[in-house]
């Protein structure tokens, strides 16, 4: 393999590894608002994993408008900044979200509007991270 191509490589396995950091971060961030319950872990977790989905879907779109590394990059970047300000969203959001939930009861609807509010925060940085493999995947 040539070093740039290692070089790629390497840079995508600890992307990867940071992704799924990310991932454990916002299950954790989210219980004080969500509960530790299977449902709250559960909400986080799919909307994470569907996020990843439809961003690979999504890539090959954004790959025609900019070159694949420079895509790659950009959504690098994207996902640091989400995830940088994750804490203070739901820091400022977190008392509107519990006030929700505490509305909404529990049941189904307090399991739809989880899956509502977690597709809002956790879903723009998965599918970021979801287009990530195709726009490096054709350089390995």
């Amino acid at each position: 393999m040539r070093p740039r191509g290692l070089s790629l490589v390497l840079l995508y396995g600890l992307s990867g590894a940071v992704g799924l950091a990310w991932q454990v971060v916002q299950v954790r961030a989210f219980m004080p608002v969500f509960g530790a319950g299977a449902e709250a872990i559960a909400a986080v977790t799919a909307c994470f994993l569907g996020g990843l989905g439809i961003g690979g879907a999504l890539a090959p779109r954004l790959l025609r408008r900019t070159s694949p590394l420079r895509a790659y990059g950009l959504l690098e970047l994207f996902v640091g900044l989400w995830g940088a300000a994750l804490p203070w969203v739901l820091g400022l959001a977190g008392p509107l979200m519990v006030g929700l939930l505490q509305a909404v009861g529990e049941g189904a609807l307090a399991t739809l509007a989880r899956l509502l509010l977690a597709a809002l925060l956790v879903g723009p940085m998965a599918v970021a991270l979801g287009a990530t493999f195709p726009a490096c995947g054709p350089r390995l």
